[in-house]
């Protein structure tokens, strides 16, 4: 009887213990403290009136925290900062590398480049789209020492989407493949103005952080 009771003792002590064991969220939510997301108007717009666009965080989302960016850091605990290169992607061959200064004092632990919907009106042939985000991505890595994730196009962007899934590949990163998220109910289609209404809306960018959330 006595080793019953010992033993009742020693399970009810371990279980009234203050700390219980990591779960998945946290430990990823201590491997990523400090995210920086290089994008576009979906990762953040200013304020553009003439497009009826009000708020100065990702398109079409109603408010900044219903924003993919602002959901993944929510559940990551994490702070972020963040870079808009969207004319990169129409033309990378005059991106001002400056704008990523304040990102890299940042110091980030993960990156995530999530680009691609403007690139079908690249003045680059296709052929140089992997030449391009290389050279992004080396430029990111031999500036800080965070971990790199690429996501891709929202809208089905077909051989942009198959780049950056080659390259992701080719650099043995994480690739989040978003593309089938863009469907009516993950849409702004009760916006006016055709180019927001194509951005996602709140599931849409819910979806976003979800799936870039289970990758990690």
């Amino acid at each position: 009887m006595k080793y019953i009771l010992l033993a009742l003792s020693i399970v009810l002590t371990a279980c009234s213990h203050d700390e219980s064991p990591l779960d998945y969220n946290d430990s990823v939510a201590i491997e990523h403290k400090k995210i920086v997301f290089v994008g576009n108007s979906i990762t953040k717009h200013a304020p553009k009136e003439s497009i009826g666009w009000n708020g100065d965080h990702g398109m079409a989302a109603t408010i900044p925290e219903n924003d993919y960016v602002h959901l993944l850091s929510s559940r990551l605990n994490a702070d972020f900062d963040l870079v808009n290169i969207a004319e990169w992607e129409r033309n990378p061959t005059f991106l001002d590398w400056s704008k990523f200064d304040d990102v890299i004092l940042f110091e980030p632990d993960l990156i995530v480049i999530n680009l691609g919907e403007n690139m079908v009106n690249s003045k680059r042939p296709v052929e140089h789209m992997i030449d391009d985000i290389t050279e992004l991505y080396l430029f990111l890595q031999s500036q800080t020492s965070a971990e790199v994730v690429i996501v891709n196009s929202f809208w089905d962007r077909g051989v942009v989407n198959e780049s950056f899934f080659n390259f992701a590949t080719n650099e043995n990163l994480t690739f989040v493949d978003i593309s089938d998220l863009a469907t009516p109910d993950n849409m702004a289609l009760d916006h006016w103005h055709e180019g927001v209404a194509a951005h996602p809306n709140d599931k849409g960018h819910a979806a976003i952080a979800d799936r870039i959330f289970n990758a990690l």
